[in-house]
């Protein structure tokens, strides 16, 4: 490991604050805990009245145990904890594990902050307080007070599928654990950080991409702190082809209301949550069993290179229900071509199928050998990306079959293999299939898994294509163009390559008039406001104004209209537009998450924006993959395309303005939201225009 964090999860001297003689009571289990996991270090127990505490010489203070010592155990009153970890700054102790809690309001949060303060002052990382610690069976080691059995610990390094589990509820992260241990998964650590005074999520995330120990992290979320850091860990993450699955919690108001009481987290805005783990590949679950069930299909690391779903089972209705859950998560059931679907036919019964889905017709009188035949024959070709296969695994005898097939299989990791019991499976076959390295899913359960595999490495895919075909930046423009009037705005929104109609500012019918003419009819007038956001509203839009004195005519009513909308606004004047042709109107915007930074926005707009609610978000910055890609995700992509016969619209228009205001808003970090809405968007070719634009400024951070 090279992690800055390596002398706490891999120490060779360990020191126990406040270590107990009772392995049943929570400081005694301490000790215990290190003695059975055969950690294979320097055990020192810390007590100002024992001289040996379970058969280990213990020590009056840390200073009077020798130096070297790489990580405490801290378990004392709260009210000593600063003064503990002094004496550890002085004693040169490289980190602490502190298990000590603290008290909740405004008395705790002070407390909490000098645990901070002390730590970073006397050069002391951190994890916790009030934290259940971590283990790591592979690494012998276990700092935590939780109940551990020795079964659990091997000296032995695990041989691919390796998990590391970081979890922000200690109960959460051991129920994980025993899922993952129960499916036959090699769990390398388990870090449960508590409060995170310290060491925070972020950081672990880092040292477990960077220990090249893992082969997936699953993560249990209830807030993030230093959003920037996050993004860089999972960036790296993505990088190195290892899967993130997070189970992010505080999606509902009452949900987030229980994560502020659990961890003083605040819950940041959820689809912002979403669009980053979207970008980097990270899946979301919502329990645990999810969780378990997609990582015994991602720890394998077997590419799923496309859609296509190859189906064997024993029988049609598995088969037809195979095919409606494929279909439901975006995954294409294809054909087989002749020759394929000749050589299974070789082995298939008449009254089965062999085609895709294949119906090995109810054959378990072989014990699974149509099956894994068939599925031989799937994986060896190139016309699907990952086979799944219903089997009856309460069966005896399966051993002699099908079991020499399936462990080749797991050796050559040619594409992902799913299996499902057609009934309730006997335990000798769960634990011989677990052993193989395949864990029996639901239906349900193995089609959400092939989906996020194969969302996974779409996103490694369209990594790669950005990679080779990097965005092309605009320079920067002027100083002097500034977002702070609308003529900056505009100026601003023409340098980063965004089409505005002709228009100008009015504050008389005289000028309104002039402005029309100059413009040419039709014309749309709009009050311009910076306290009237949304214009339609206050009565303050006039379209289609044909003629002189219709100019006349709006100027007067809108201005009458804003001001019984809004009678304090300060109103600029009346905006005279050249008038639109028709076409799709869409909405772009930014935001700035005080968590991850300048999000973007894109969906179907105008009027009805907020009630459609088809929208996708991203991180910036953007390029015009990543926003291609965004378009692609909205529900209603098949309008952009040309439903019903219509011209389909200019998708490579509208994904340039999206890198655009992206560049804007990176050049800019000023501007705090800005909304463009409605785009209009031209068929194929024919480009865009904004009609409407609202810029939100503040001081940057």
């Amino acid at each position: 490991m090279t992690s800055p964090l390596q002398a706490i999860f891999a120490p060779r001297r360990v020191a126990v604050i406040g270590a107990g003689q009772d392995p049943l009571q929570v400081r005694g289990r301490l000790v215990h805990n290190l003695k059975v996991s055969g950690f294979k270090g320097d055990i020192l127990p810390i007590h100002p009245k024992h001289a040996e505490i379970q058969g280990l010489r213990a020590y009056p203070s840390v200073s009077e145990a020798g130096p070297g010592i790489d990580l405490a155990m801290i378990a004392v009153p709260s009210e000593s904890l600063l003064d503990v970890l002094r004496e550890c700054g002085q004693a040169k102790v490289k980190g602490a594990v502190v298990i000590s809690g603290i008290p909740g309001g405004p008395a705790g949060h002070q407390l909490q902050a000098e645990v901070t303060r002390v730590a970073r002052e006397q050069n002391v990382r951190v994890l916790g307080p009030n934290c259940l610690g971590f283990f790591r069976p592979f690494g012998n080691v276990a700092a935590t007070f939780s109940p551990l059995d020795p079964k659990q610990f091997a000296s032995t390094s695990p041989d691919g599928k390796r998990v590391s589990i970081i979890s922000q509820s200690g109960g959460t992260g051991l129920q994980i654990y025993e899922m993952c241990a129960a499916a036959g998964m090699n769990v390398v650590q388990v870090i449960m950080p508590g409060n995170e005074a310290d060491i925070e999520l972020v950081e672990l995330l880092d040292h477990a991409v960077e220990s090249g120990e893992v082969d997936l992290v699953l993560m249990y979320i209830e807030g993030i702190n230093d959003g920037p850091g996050f993004v860089r860990a999972a960036d790296k993450a993505a990088a190195a082809g290892i899967p993130i699955i997070a189970m992010k919690v505080g999606k509902s108001q009452a949900a987030s209301r229980a994560a502020i009481s659990h961890t003083a987290h605040l819950t940041g805005s959820d689809a912002v949550y979403e669009a980053v783990f979207d970008k980097y590949g990270i899946t979301r679950v919502y329990d645990p069993d999810s969780m378990v069930s997609l990582a015994s299909v991602m720890a394998r690391r077997v590419p799923m290179r496309g859609r296509r779903v190859g189906i064997v089972s024993a029988g049609g209705g598995h088969a037809t229900i195979w095919t409606d859950l494929c279909e439901i998560n975006g995954l294409s059931v294809p054909s087989l071509s002749q020759a394929l679907y000749d050589e299974i036919a070789t082995y298939v019964p008449p009254h089965g199928s062999a085609n895709n889905p294949v119906d090995t017709a109810g054959s378990n009188d072989d014990r699974g050998l149509k099956i894994v035949r068939a599925m031989k024959s799937l994986l060896r070709s190139d016309e699907v990306d990952a086979v799944v296969a219903t089997c009856h695994f309460g069966l005896t005898g399966l051993d002699k079959v099908m079991w020499p097939y399936l462990k080749k299989f797991d050796e050559e990791r040619k594409k992902p293999v799913v299996l499902v019991s057609a009934a309730t499976p006997s335990e000798e076959n769960v634990e011989a299939l677990n052993g193989m390295g395949y864990h029996l899913l639901t239906l349900a359960e193995a089609t959400q898994a092939l989906k996020a595999l194969a969302r996974f490495n779409e996103i490694a895919a369209q990594r790669a294509a950005s990679a080779a075909s990097p965005a092309r930046s605009r320079a920067k423009p002027p100083a002097n163009l500034r977002p702070d009037t609308r003529a900056g705005q505009n100026a601003l929104l023409k340098h980063y390559g965004i089409r505005l109609p002709a228009e100008a500012l009015a504050t008389s019918e005289d000028a309104a008039a002039a402005a029309a003419r100059d413009i040419g009819f039709p014309v749309v007038l709009k009050i311009e406001s910076q306290d009237i956001p949304h214009k339609t509203e206050a009565g303050g839009v006039r379209l289609n104004v044909a003629d002189e004195a219709g100019v006349r005519l709006a100027f007067h009513e809108i201005q009458r209209d804003a001001k019984a909308f809004a009678p304090q606004a300060r109103i600029d004047g009346v905006l005279v537009q050249a008038m639109a042709k028709r076409g799709r109107e869409m909405i772009v915007g930014t935001i700035a998450d005080d968590t991850f930074g300048p999000q973007i926005m894109v969906g179907f707009g105008g009027t009805y924006a907020e009630i459609l609610k088809d929208t996708v978000l991203a991180p910036l910055p953007l390029d015009k993959a990543t926003a291609a890609s965004m378009i692609q995700r909205l529900r209603g992509v098949e309008i952009l395309q040309g439903a019903r016969g219509e011209k389909p619209d200019d998708i490579d228009s509208l994904a340039e303005l999206l890198v655009g205001v992206s560049q804007l808003v990176a050049d800019h970090p000023d501007v705090q939201q800005l909304d463009l809405n409605p785009v209009i968007v031209y068929a194929q070719g024919e480009g865009h225009c904004v009609v409407d634009t609202l810029f939100v400024n503040g001081a940057a951070s």
